[in-house]
C-alpha cells in the first residue's frame, strides 16, 4: 500500500509540473479549434446609463477613458478595443473606491472601464457611470452582476474580445493582463479567474457535482467573447434557477450549463490528476508554487525544483480538507552527442588542419555578420586598423614591438596605421632613438603610416590613448595596444571582425607569458601557448577593439586615473552599462602579453596597488611552478622533478 501511494504521489506531482510547463502551449490554445457558437441576442431592456454620461472614449473630465494603446505590448495598436472592463460598485462608493481605481490602474486597461450601480446613482461622480435598471446595493449583488454581463453583451459584444468583471476595491496590472490574454484565442470559450469550490463549510452545499467549479468574484473573472455571446440569452433562465446566494457561484453555473465551459482547473492539469480520485469522493487542489529552483548540470541536464502547496480534499462522507506540501523534481537530460567528420576540400583547409593551434582558432568566436560589415569596404581593401601604443622608456621592448610590427604588418603591406604616443618625461636619450628608429622604418617603408605623437607630463595611459583616439574621426577603427604585447596577421582580422561599429567592441582576452627563469615552459616562441607557459588573463581588459564612435557613446577612458591599471576595467564597465555596442570577450590565441618585470608604486590607489601586487603575482608561474621554486628553498635535498601531466595541467 505505502508503495502505491508513494507512486500515486509521484504521478500527481509530475504531472503537475509537466502541466505548468506545458499547458499554455498545448492545452488553453487547443480551445481555438472548438467550433464557435451561433451569435444569439435579448431583449431584456435592463440596463441604461446615467443621463450627461458621455458615450464617447472620453470621461466626464475629459481625459481619455482608458482607451489608448498600451505601449510596447504585442498588438498595441488595437488595444483600444481589445479588454472591457465592468467594475460592480455601490452609491457608498462612487466618491471613494471607484475613484481611486478610476484614477489608477483603469488607465493602463487596454480598452475602457465603467462602473455599474444601482438604479437613480449619483450621475455627477467623477467616474463613467452606467445605472442599471431594477437594480439595487443590496448584497448579495446577484442581479447587478447577471444585469451587467447583460449590458456589456447589448453595448460591446462586437467591439471587445474580452470581459472582465471586477470589484471596486481589486487592482489590476493591464499590460500584464494583456500580454497573457493576447496568447489565448477570444473567438473560443474561455473562463478565467481564481477556482473555487467553496469554503471548507460549505463543501457539498453548492449544488456542485464532483469536478465542478466556479471562478472566485473578488479577485475578478474574465470570459472570452464567445461566452459572454453564449451565455447571455439564458441569463433569465440562470436568475430564476439559482441554489445559492453568491453571485459567483451561479455565475459560474450559468457558465458552464450554457456555455459549455467552467473556471479553469490551473491549467486544466487537475481534471487529468483527479479524473479517477473523483469517483471516490476525494480531490486534489492545486493552491500555489510556494518557490522553486533551477540549474544545468553539466553531466545530465537542466534540473527542476519546486515546492507545492496542495489541498487535499474528501467530500463525500465525513468531509475533510487538508493542506499538503510536497516538492517535484523534474530532470530535463541533454540529447546524446553527435560527432560529425568533416574533410578538407581545398588546400587553406589542409593547411588548418594542420595547424597544431587550429584547436584554439576555432574557440575565439567569430561574427560573419560584423565581419562583413566592418571588415569589408567599397575599394574591396580591408578595413584600416589604427594602433594606438602609449610608450614611455624601455626602448629594447619597443625594438622588439616594431620588429613584430614589421613582421605582421609592414612587409605584407597591410591597412593599417601606427601612432606611438610616446610621454616627453623620462631619459632624453632613450626619448631620441626610439625617435629615431621610427624615422628608420619610415625610410624602409615609405607608404606605410607611422606616426608619433609627444605627450606631456607623466605616463598616463588612459591620458595617451584619449590624445591619440581625438585625432581620428568616428567611424575610425582604433586598436588599444601595449608596447609588451606582439600580435598576429590573424589577430587583425579578428579585430576587425568583432568590432562592429554601433554594435560590439572587441575585448580579447590575451595569453600572458609567465616568468622564462621560473616557468619550465617559457621559451623564446611566445606563442607556444602551453599551460607551463603562461595563463590566459581573464581579468585583464586593457587591449581592445572599438571604432571611436562607440569609445565616445560608451563614455571614454577616465584620464584621472595615472599610474598602473585600473583605467580598463573602469572602461569595460561602461560598456556593459551604456546600452550601445556590446563588449565582446573572448581568448584570442593571435596576441600574447610578454613577460617583464612589474614595479608596483605603494602611492597608487589602494585598488590599484591591490590589482597591480595580483597582476605580478599571476605573472611569476603556475602554482606547481611556484610551490616546486618554495620547497627548493625550504627544505634539504634536491626537489623531485615536475611531471609532465602536472606542468600542463
Amino acid at each position: 500500500m505505502a508503495a502505491r501511494s508513494r507512486r500515486a504521489w509521484f504521478g500527481v506531482l509530475l504531472g503537475l509540473v509537466l502541466g505548468f510547463t506545458l499547458a499554455s502551449r498545448l492545452i488553453l490554445p487547443k480551445a481555438a479549434e472548438l467550433a464557435k457558437a451561433n451569435p444569439g441576442g435579448c431583449g431584456l431592456g435592463v440596463g441604461r446609463a446615467v443621463a450627461g454620461v458621455p458615450r464617447s472614449p472620453r470621461d466626464d473630465d475629459g481625459s481619455p477613458a482608458a482607451e489608448t494603446p498600451a505601449a510596447g505590448v504585442p498588438g498595441a495598436a488595437s488595444s483600444a478595443n481589445f479588454l472591457f472592463v465592468g467594475v460592480m460598485t455601490a452609491q457608498k462608493y462612487l466618491n471613494s473606491r471607484a475613484v481611486a481605481a478610476h484614477r489608477t490602474w483603469a488607465r493602463s486597461i487596454p480598452g475602457r472601464v465603467e462602473f455599474f450601480s444601482s438604479e437613480g446613482s449619483d450621475a455627477s461622480a467623477p467616474v463613467p457611470l452606467v445605472a442599471l435598471s431594477g437594480v439595487d446595493d443590496s448584497y448579495p449583488p446577484q442581479k447587478k452582476s447577471f444585469m451587467m454581463l447583460k449590458y456589456m453583451h447589448d453595448h460591446y459584444l462586437e467591439r471587445y474580445e474580452w470581459f472582465m468583471r471586477a470589484d471596486d476595491d481589486v487592482y489590476v496590472k493591464g499590460r500584464r493582463l494583456e500580454e497573457f490574454l493576447r496568447r489565448l484565442n477570444s473567438s473560443a470559450p474561455v473562463f478565467l479567474g481564481q477556482t473555487g469550490m467553496g469554503a471548507r463549510d460549505e463543501l457539498g452545499k453548492l449544488a456542485l457535482e464532483p469536478g465542478q467549479n466556479f471562478c472566485m468574484g473578488g479577485p475578478g473573472v474574465i470570459m472570452s467573447r464567445e461566452v459572454l455571446r453564449r451565455v447571455v440569452p439564458h441569463l433569465r433562465q440562470c436568475l430564476r434557477q439559482m441554489y445559492t446566494t453568491h453571485e459567483d457561484v451561479e455565475v459560474g453555473r450559468c457558465v458552464r450549463r450554457f456555455a459549455g465551459v467552467q473556471c479553469v482547473w490551473s491549467y486544466e492539469v487537475m481534471e487529468t490528476i483527479n479524473a479517477n480520485g473523483e469517483k471516490r469522493g476525494r480531490v486534489i487542489d492545486f493552491e500555489e508554487i510556494r518557490y522553486g529552483y533551477r540549474r544545468v548540470n553539466p553531466l545530465y541536464g537542466a534540473e527542476y525544483v519546486l515546492d507545492l502547496l496542495l489541498l487535499y480534499k474528501k467530500h463525500k462522507g465525513k468531509s475533510v480538507t487538508v493542506p499538503v506540501r510536497r516538492h517535484a523534481y523534474l530532470q530535463q537530460s541533454f540529447s546524446r552527442i553527435q560527432f560529425r567528420e568533416e574533410r578538407p576540400t581545398d588546400a587553406a583547409a589542409l593547411q588548418r588542419a594542420s595547424d597544431p593551434l587550429s584547436f584554439l582558432k576555432m574557440l575565439v568566436p567569430f561574427r560573419p555578420a560584423a565581419a562583413a560589415a566592418s571588415a569589408g569596404r567599397a575599394d574591396g581593401r580591408e578595413e584600416k586598423v589604427n594602433i594606438l601604443v602609449p610608450l614611455s622608456g624601455r626602448y629594447e621592448v619597443f625594438a622588439r614591438f616594431m620588429a613584430n610590427v614589421e613582421r605582421v604588418c609592414l612587409i605584407p603591406e597591410r591597412n593599417v596605421k601606427l601612432l606611438v604616443l610616446l610621454f616627453s618625461a623620462g631619459n632624453a636619450s632613450e626619448r631620441v632613438r626610439q625617435v629615431e628608429l621610427m624615422r628608420d622604418y619610415h625610410i624602409k617603408y615609405p607608404r606605410a603610416e607611422l606616426e608619433v605623437k609627444a605627450v606631456a607630463g607623466p605616463f598616463s595611459r588612459a591620458l595617451a590613448l584619449e590624445a591619440g583616439t581625438a585625432r581620428f574621426p568616428d567611424a575610425s577603427l582604433l586598436f588599444y595596444c601595449d608596447v609588451d604585447l606582439l600580435f598576429t596577421a590573424d589577430f587583425l582580422q579578428r579585430c576587425r571582425a568583432n568590432a562592429a561599429a554601433g554594435r560590439s567592441a572587441y575585448f580579447p582576452v590575451v595569453f600572458s607569458q609567465y616568468d622564462p627563469r621560473v616557468a619550465s615552459g617559457a621559451g623564446a616562441d611566445l606563442f607556444a601557448l602551453s599551460a607551463g607557459a603562461g595563463l590566459w588573463r581573464n581579468f585583464g581588459f586593457g587591449v581592445v577593439c572599438a571604432h571611436k564612435g562607440d569609445l565616445a557613446r560608451a563614455g571614454g577612458l577616465d584620464t584621472s586615473i595615472r599610474g598602473w591599471g585600473l583605467e580598463d576595467v573602469d572602461l569595460f564597465d561602461k560598456f556593459l552599462r551604456s546600452g550601445g555596442a556590446a563588449p565582446f570577450r573572448g581568448r584570442d590565441p593571435g596576441v600574447v602579453h610578454a613577460h617583464h618585470p612589474v614595479a608596483c608604486d605603494p602611492e597608487l590607489r589602494p585598488r590599484q596597488y591591490k590589482m597591480c601586487l595580483g597582476s605580478r603575482a599571476s605573472s611569476r608561474g603556475s602554482v606547481l611552478q611556484l610551490a616546486r621554486l618554495w620547497l627548493d628553498k625550504n627544505r634539504a635535498g634536491p626537489a623531485p622533478p615536475v611531471n609532465a601531466s602536472l606542468r600542463t595541467a
